[in-house]
């Protein structure tokens, strides 16, 4: 076994680098020493002269590659030193490497899941009166006991006291007799009768001599196998040592550890160990699983067009398929009455921005109230696509002379209005629920009334409904079952297929409550227009067809895409189905809902999934608190 010679000491407190072969800045011959005492020493001893070259050239550019190797076949002497398998390891100055984040604080406030209490002036009542002391003696079901001469009393809770009688016992003691000892549980006695043993005492018996098959053990000689090989001398080389990251010390501190590392959605999971992120749904919005969703909610209101502020104490949004707008209901101090007063006439309008949200609404009525050392004022608002109806404009007559398309009736009835018309997309990739627009020829459409009253009256022939805009004076022409993106049928038995609006974690639901609303029993319809119209059956595909509901008429059901339309917002009704209402949190992060738009398909990441359309939605805003209220329609037989 050679050992490691090394010409140069490591200094103190410096890196420590292995070089093998390497004669540093020494030329000329090497001096060699042997020093041994081994017995006809013999050997060789190799010389190399190391010399110095110089290159000196005028030549342009001149490029030259020059291979040197070097060998040495020296032999290093035995000499007794000491190894080490592992060098000494130098201080690092290096920070912990902390496999979570530090979170940073931040001036916001956190959402708590249960709503501010309000102090009341309320009396407490509670179940048990307080006591009054009284002369009168206390009842009890057991008495003090009084101490006698005569003997204790047997009772069911009394303490017994030593007598000389004799106790019974199912085991007795047993008593020293000379007889032999009966008895199934008593103690024996020392007697000198023999006594039985199911064990007799052992007796010498012959020895056995040990007769067995194998014989001496002959000598084999095996291989061992190692994971390691015979060590050489090592090759003319620079060895530079690794470096060995510290390993951190356990982390104890006062800062907040994640169990999850922040990913692409804001959830933050807390927890003690490392856990895998969840996977990102399909839906285009969607409210992850966690214990604790922490908002800080910002709720301003303005007046338009001057941006002034309005101070507002609360205040309730709300919109529904059964309504052509958003409505809104608040309350805030006596100077609203003043500062939202009509302007020539027409009702101020007012911008309430939730968490970035704007919805922008007419003020249609504003009362003021006082009571004894109170005073305010109370608002109430619908979506500014109110201003085309009544008593804002008068009502009109009008036919249309020219073939047209049900769209474009529309935007003549809007025109000059100051409202515009967002029909929808319709079937295809892009589809959002809207309307499929059809021919309606000469003739086939008249009406009386104002210009919202037409074109809800046109929107409705084929099934529809009008929704408004949240802030911008737009229409929304939408069907309950309308087409939705990606080119999936908008029927409830179709609600399963392709990816849903939004999906929501069962944590995220503070309360929900579900009614019974079956639709009728029937699985198609006659559908027909009038003077101009078609007649068209529209039943379920794969039903017979056999339970048919009351006949739908209309002047504008003049093609087969607006009877298909009519007949699928009856077909779609029917059924068995809930009215699930659900309360939930208002999250606006990244690709979290915020307040969800009324037509969205919604689906519940229960334990068995399911999913439901959109009905009715109404936000509640009281700083610091923000809810929003869904109503769900759920067909059981589609889940």
């Amino acid at each position: 076994m050679a050992n490691l010679l090394f010409r140069d000491p490591p200094l103190s407190g410096q890196p420590v680098n292995l070089v093998f072969g390497d004669i540093a800045g020494v030329a000329g011959d090497v001096a060699v020493t042997l020093v041994g005492t081994l017995p006809a020493l013999g050997g060789h001893v190799g010389i190399a002269r190391v010399f110095g070259v110089a290159l000196a050239s005028t030549l342009p550019a001149l490029a030259g590659t020059v291979n040197a190797v070097y060998f040495t076949d020296t032999q290093r002497p035995t000499v007794a030193q000491v190894l080490t398998l592992a060098q000494v390891a130098q201080p690092v100055e290096g920070g912990i490497t902390q496999p979570q984040q530090h979170a940073q604080p931040t001036n916001s406030g956190f959402e708590d899941a249960f709503a501010q209490a309000l102090p009341a002036g309320g009396y407490l009542h509670a179940a048990y009166s307080e006591a009054d002391r009284t002369a009168t003696h206390t009842a009890s079901a057991f008495a003090e006991a009084d101490r006698y001469a005569a003997q204790v009393v047997q009772a069911l809770m009394q303490d017994g006291t030593i007598t000389r009688q004799s106790r019974s016992s199912p085991f007795t003691e047993a008593v020293g007799t000379r007889s032999g000892l009966t008895g199934v549980m008593q103690d024996g006695t020392s007697t000198r009768q023999s006594r039985r043993s199911p064990f007799a005492e052992g007796q010498r018996g012959p020895l056995v001599r040990y007769q067995g098959r194998a014989g001496a053990a002959m000598a084999r000689w095996l291989g061992v196998g190692s994971r390691f090989q015979e060590a050489w001398v090592p090759r003319p080389g620079q060895y530079v040592p690794p470096v060995i990251p510290p390993e951190p010390p356990p982390y104890w501190g006062a800062h907040l550890l994640f169990a999850c590392p922040p990913l692409a959605y804001p959830a933050l999971l807390f927890g003690l160990t490392q856990c895998t992120p969840p996977t990102a749904p399909d839906a285009l919005f969607y409210i992850l699983p966690a214990r604790v969703y922490m908002t800080a909610h910002t709720i301003t209101a303005q007046r338009l067009p001057d941006l002034a502020d309005v101070p507002i104490f609360e205040a309730t949004l709300g919109a529904d398929s059964g309504s052509y707008c958003w409505s809104l209901s608040a309350s805030g101090p006596a100077s609203l009455f003043e500062l939202l007063a009509p302007v020539a006439g027409l009702p101020a309008q007012i911008r309430i921005t939730l968490d970035g949200m704007p919805w922008v609404f007419a003020i249609d009525a504003i009362s003021r109230n006082a009571a004894f050392g109170k005073t305010g004022t109370s608002v109430q608002g619908r979506s500014v696509t109110s201003l085309i109806a009544a008593p804002y404009v008068r009502s009109q007559a009008r036919i249309e002379p020219d073939d047209k398309t049900a769209q474009q009736i529309a935007l003549i009835d809007l025109a000059g209005t100051g409202v515009d018309l967002d029909w929808g997309i319709g079937a295809g990739a892009l589809a959002n629920g809207g309307m499929v627009d059809w021919f309606v020829p000469a003739g086939a459409y008249s009406r009386q009334g104002t210009a919202l009253e037409a074109v809800s009256r046109i929107v409705q022939a084929a099934g529809g409904y009008l929704q408004s805009h949240r802030a911008n004076p737009t229409l929304l022409a939408r069907h309950p079952y309308g087409q939705r993106i990606g080119d999936v049928s908008g029927a409830p038995w179709h609600w399963g297929l392709g990816a849903a609006d939004v999906e929501l974690a069962p944590d995220a639901i503070i309360t929900s409550a579900i009614t019974r609303r079956d639709g009728p029993d029937v699985n198609a319809v006659y559908v027909s227009g009038t003077s101009h119209g078609v007649l068209a059956l529209v039943k379920r595909a794969g039903s017979a067809g056999d339970k048919l509901a009351s006949m739908v008429t209309d002047s504008l059901i003049t093609h087969t895409d607006a009877a298909r339309q009519a007949g699928l917002a009856v077909l779609g009704a029917a059924g068995p189905k809930y009215a699930v209402t659900l309360d939930l949190p208002v999250l606006t992060g990244p690709s979290q809902p915020g307040v969800i738009d009324v037509g969205a398909l919604v689906q519940v990441n229960a334990a068995v999934p399911w999913r439901g359309r959109v009905r009715g939605v109404q936000v509640s805003a009281k700083q610091p608190s923000l809810r929003q209220t869904i109503t769900l329609e759920r067909h059981l037989e589609t889940t």
